[in-house]
């Protein structure tokens, strides 16, 4: 038996349990922070002292927030947390008033996050939330590093860069996909082992009742890119939208699966019904590489976490590796306590990562 996998995925497969009816949850797959530990991989449980969370539905996939592993194109993505957020400097957002001043302040969040970045030694960076009067500086320690960049023609309050080692990666092409008078997604063609590789960045919009402007962002973007030389595709970024909610894959998840939205779809507790023939179907196979389950990548003081960060692989690439956004269970504890962010993670939002290899 198998417990029941996410409705209605193209790659419901991914999240089903491959076991035996499980003593402890009895095939339900929910114990733990609404997986078991027992059927749905988690590391170590119950016999280790730390606790480790599965991020993909393969378990042994994941790998320590550490370096990134070089067998493959590794690619890291995370909002940085603009120090423009409205509250965040003067402690008039109570998401934020409880912060010391080394978790508060960009001079002092800065270089915890240089210090992740150049850790993780990825092949790719995608960033979000770069406030425009500090990009000199990230670009500048980044190149420091080996990266070239790639960012708006024209500034805006949240800018979106991708970075890129340039002794394994060349650029081919970049796209600024602008709606509204605003980009919320950023392209560039990469080219990694021989092959391009489109990789995009995003910070959809953001208002939770506004899942019409997020798709609409998302299939502005993939209309611009397939016209542009590639043979793999990933999408890594702020999407603004939960992974999945209530056994279900959220909106911005379903268009990405199926390239449509099946009825009954939901996204931040509203339905939402896109009428047929509004919204053109992307025409790609995606994959995304982190699963439903324990792990978020976002979690505000006064309010519960969510998994609002995604990468997302057209499946010409295998995944190799997806990172932990935990550093360990105690780290986790903590963040669901107090919020992000904490001395340890310079940013309200966790770093997400992956490795791809070619097929």
């Amino acid at each position: 038996l198998k417990a029941p996998p996410l409705q209605g995925s193209a790659g419901a497969a991914r999240f089903s349990f491959k076991t035996m009816p499980c003593a402890v949850c009895e095939g339900a797959g929910r114990l733990l922070l609404n997986v078991c530990p027992l059927c749905d991989g988690v590391i170590g449980w119950p016999d280790a002292e730390e606790l480790g969370y599965a991020m993909s539905a393969d378990a042994s996939a994941t790998f320590a927030r550490a370096s990134m592993p070089t067998d493959g194109m590794s690619i890291l993505s995370w909002n940085l947390l603009n120090p423009d957020t409205i509250g965040l400097a003067n402690k008039d957002n109570p998401h934020y008033n409880h912060l010391q001043d080394e978790e508060r302040f960009w001079e002092h969040r800065w270089p915890r996050i240089l210090a992740e970045i150049q850790l993780a030694d990825a092949t790719v960076v995608c960033l979000q939330e770069i406030n425009k009067g500090l990009y000199e500086e990230i670009r500048d320690a980044l190149g420091s590093l080996g990266y070239a960049s790639v960012t708006h023609r024209k500034p805006q309050r949240n800018c979106l860069a991708i970075f890129y080692k340039s002794d394994t990666a060349a650029k081919v092409w970049e796209k600024h996909v602008r709606i509204k008078g605003f980009e919320k997604t950023l392209a560039v063609g990469l080219k990694c082992t021989g092959r391009v590789l489109a990789v995009v960045t995003c910070h959809l919009e953001g208002h939770p009742q506004k899942t019409a402007e997020r798709l609409a962002q998302l299939e502005a973007t993939f209309k611009e890119v397939k016209e542009l030389q590639h043979e793999g595709i990933v999408i890594a970024g702020d999407f603004n939208a939960p992974l999945a909610e209530d056994g279900r894959w959220s909106a911005v998840s379903a268009y990405l699966l199926h390239g449509m939205i099946p009825n009954g779809t939901t996204e931040w507790g509203r339905d939402v019904v896109v009428p047929l023939g509004t919204l053109q179907p992307h025409g790609y196979a995606f994959e995304s590489a982190y699963g439903p389950g324990p792990v978020f990548s976002i979690s505000l003081h006064g309010e519960g976490p969510s998994l609002i960060d995604h990468i997302w692989y057209s499946r010409c690439l295998a995944l190799a590796g997806v990172r932990d956004v935990f550093f360990d269970a105690s780290f986790r504890e903590e963040v669901l306590r107090h919020g992000l962010p904490n001395k340890q993670n310079p940013s309200d939002h966790l770093p997400l990562g992956v490795v791809l290899r070619w097929l």
